[in-house]
């Protein structure tokens, strides 16, 4: 891709991330009440991602209302750089669609491999390193009504400037998970992978190995998206 070329992702707030070899997973879950541990978690499993460009920040609520006029704000998101929340997976694939049509080349959700290659370096568990770091976090009990704004300057960006990659909603990944039947069922639904967010979570849930599942059809105030761009 030549200069001129990538000027229109550069202009749109998209960084381009080198891609490379990508760890997911981790061979320690978090507890989970239900089974005990999250075993989408685990195990570790490597993948390797081309060159790709990912937004810097997640979709607003004024840039979806551009697509969606009578989309409704909640209460806890109403300004206009806050993320967009309370939106299907669909309605976020739907959005990618419109605005890919506008600007003349695919734009998509990206994959978790995709995420978890701009999130942080190989092989650290956060942004920052290995360690989870409370003063960073934005966890359930703090006061916080609702989620900051995308870029808000108080929450530094990650090594590729990229805001909240981490922090403040769980962001919509691309594809759909099965969960294993419970209690005679063959499967317990179909979910988007979501990935990070800490605004009413704890603080390692913005560990980039740690996976959370929303059904496809649900909406959430916590969880917004990204975009990403698969061009080289």
């Amino acid at each position: 891709m030549t200069a001129s070329s990538c000027l229109p992702l550069v202009e749109l707030g998209f960084v381009r991330v080198p891609g490379g070899d990508v760890r997911l997973g981790t061979n320690k879950p978090l507890p989970c009440r239900l089974e005990g541990h999250r075993r989408n978690e685990t195990p570790v499993r490597f993948a390797d991602t081309r060159p790709f460009w990912i937004a810097r920040c997640c979709v607003t609520n004024a840039e979806f209302e551009r697509f969606r006029p009578q989309y409704q704000r909640p209460l806890t998101s109403p300004r206009d750089r806050q993320p967009v929340t309370d939106v299907t997976y669909l309605e976020a694939i739907r959005y990618a669609r419109w605005l890919s049509r506008r600007h003349g080349f695919e734009l998509t959700l990206p994959t978790e491999a995709q995420w978890t290659a701009a999130a942080a370096p190989f092989g650290l568990e956060f942004p920052w390193g290995d360690a989870p770091d409370t003063s960073r976090a934005r966890s359930r009990g703090d006061g916080v009504i609702g989620p900051t704004d995308v870029d808000d300057p108080n929450f530094a960006a990650n090594h590729l400037g990229l805001h909240h990659v981490t922090g403040n909603v769980q962001q919509m990944m691309l594809g759909t998970h099965y969960a294993l039947g419970s209690d005679g069922a063959e499967t317990d639904g179909m979910y988007c992978i979501v990935k990070g967010g800490d605004w009413r979570h704890c603080a390692f849930s913005v560990g980039v190995a740690r996976r959370g599942l929303m059904d496809v059809a649900g909406r959430a105030p916590t969880v917004g998206f990204r975009l990403a761009v698969n061009l080289p």
